[in-house]
């Protein structure tokens, strides 16, 4: 089973812009993050992206984690799916950036298999 996306994770975008993950649930921590569930990362904020230009616009937002970041099909949690990462340090979704970039999870959180 892929790991779980928890709190003390870290996602980015392509450019550098670090996701801010906030957990919407607090019930479920592994490892010392809580797990954050669909659809948490569509809304958390992506800062510091260094993307700029005429006509560019910096990623602010994932509109689409698959498919780095997928719903885990064994772990539900107040009835919404976990995230499970599939791809670690691949790029894989994408943001509102101008042109969008790929989002990159660079940690999960969850290092241990439980």
């Amino acid at each position: 089973m892929p790991p779980l996306l928890t709190s003390t994770g870290q996602i980015m975008c392509i450019h550098g812009g670090q996701v801010m993950l906030h957990p919407t649930q607090t019930i479920v921590q592994i490892q010392g993050g809580f797990v954050l569930c669909v659809p948490d990362l569509l809304t958390m904020p992506i800062v510091g992206c260094p993307q700029v230009g005429p006509g560019i616009v910096p990623c602010t937002l994932i509109v689409l984690a698959e498919p780095a970041i997928v719903p885990s099909p064994a772990v539900v949690i107040g009835g919404r799916p976990a995230y499970a990462v599939a791809q670690i340090g691949t790029p894989g979704g994408l943001t509102n950036g101008v042109p969008p970039g790929p989002i990159i999870c660079v940690n999960p959180g969850q290092t241990l298999a439980l």
